[in-house]
């Protein structure tokens, strides 16, 4: 149900509502496909699936980093300010 909801989330946030919706009658095809495959290719898939949604994320932490680095400053500067 995580995985479902994970894709649900994401597809909605990149494509829009409507491609989001068409996940959930794919979503159960692929249980369907993965409760009739051996083991060990349903869990190399979903490790290979799993290691490629780190990708984007790497990608927006070097992106991200010189914003967040200032607000962890600033941050910092009003607890000290506040104590």
């Amino acid at each position: 149900m995580s995985q479902w909801y994970f894709g649900f989330v994401g597809l909605n946030f990149l494509f829009g509502r409507s491609t989001a919706e068409k996940f959930k009658y794919v979503f159960p095809c692929f249980c369907i496909v993965g409760a009739l495959l051996e083991i060990e290719l349903v869990w190399t898939i979903q490790d290979i699936a799993l290691g490629l949604l780190t990708i984007p994320n790497l990608i927006a932490i070097v992106i991200l980093w010189p914003k967040v680095r200032e607000q962890t400053k600033d941050f910092f500067k009003k607890q000290k300010k506040e104590q």
